[in-house]
């Protein structure tokens, strides 16, 4: 009987969950007979998925599958493409490449959160969980039939990096549990049931707080966008402070004008710390880049 191991696929991927697949799928002997990226490394990366494939002995490129790329990938012949984090929309032509199917791995409960940065957006909106789904590629975006989901909680300590942490280890189970579909023609598509929302592109100057938000919110931007990704930041004194960790100080609320750093508060993470006014509560200051040594009592932060 023929198993994922026996499908011939390209992976089309980028950043740290293509190189994981790609690290899976060689340690498990699935992997792909080509892979297609990025020429730039990815901030994310310590190691790309380019160095992945030198070292091993699978055809990688940059070129790109609409334009020069298409009749290399036509002459592979693959059964099955895979997208993974790949940052090109692929064009009618491309898609009709493959000789089963071609699927996407998104980072969400997909019809939620289509589109762009969805595991950071998911912590941004206070979401309890997120997810991965492989679905059918199509011409529009996120839109495809499902065929393989799993859910991944959120809990009210977890950041983004935890949140990747899960992620990097779901997204080849969920690869190879698609290839065994195919391979043993067990595979099923589903439509995506329910509204779909959307997650915007998202750039490092994107960060900024802003302190008339609620400290709930605020907490939540700040896990959202702390390491692996370029983190939360104010403005202290014209130049920019970046906070990697904050903590919401329960039924406290402040007068004082938000931003205000109000005094010092006991904080259960790193004890003393600075505590700031928000628009609704106080949250305290408990990690920054450069460190808060200059912050003190009445300073206002964002001016």
């Amino acid at each position: 009987m023929t198993t994922g191991s026996d499908v011939h696929w390209v992976l089309l991927g980028y950043g740290p969950l293509a190189r994981r697949v790609l690290e899976v799928s060689l340690a498990e002997d699935w992997p792909p007979s080509a892979i297609v990226t990025h020429a730039e490394a990815s901030d994310l990366d310590t190691v790309s998925v380019t160095d992945v494939a030198k070292a091993s002995s699978i055809e990688c490129a940059t070129t790109n599958p609409n334009e020069e790329g298409l009749s290399w990938l036509k002459a592979l012949g693959p059964e099955a493409i895979f997208t993974v984090n790949y940052r090109r929309i692929l064009k009618p032509q491309m898609l009709d490449i493959p000789r089963a199917d071609g699927f996407n791995v998104h980072g969400s409960l997909l019809p939620i959160l289509r589109g762009r940065s969805p595991l950071t957006w998911s912590i941004i909106l206070g979401h309890e969980q997120t997810g991965v789904t492989v679905h059918r590629l199509e011409a529009e975006v996120d839109t495809g039939d499902i065929v393989a989901q799993e859910s991944i909680p959120i809990g009210p300590q977890d950041t983004s990096l935890t949140i990747q942490q899960k992620m990097l280890e779901m997204y080849p189970v969920l690869v190879y549990r698609t290839l065994d579909g195919l391979a043993r023609e067990t595979l099923t598509y589903r439509p995506q049931v329910g509204q779909a929302t959307y997650g915007e592109r998202r750039t490092p100057d994107d960060g900024e707080i802003d302190w008339t938000w609620s400290a709930s919110r605020i907490y939540d931007w700040v896990r959202a966008l702390t390491d692996p990704y370029p983190g939360a930041f104010t403005t202290l004194g014209g130049d920019r402070l970046y906070i990697w960790q904050v903590s919401v100080v329960e039924s406290c609320q402040s007068e004082a004008r938000p931003g205000s750093v109000i005094g010092r508060y006991r904080s259960l993470s790193v004890g003393d710390s600075w505590g700031v006014a928000c628009g609704d509560g106080l949250v305290c200051i408990e990690a920054t880049d450069p460190p808060v040594s200059e912050l003190r009592q009445g300073v206002i932060l964002g001016d």
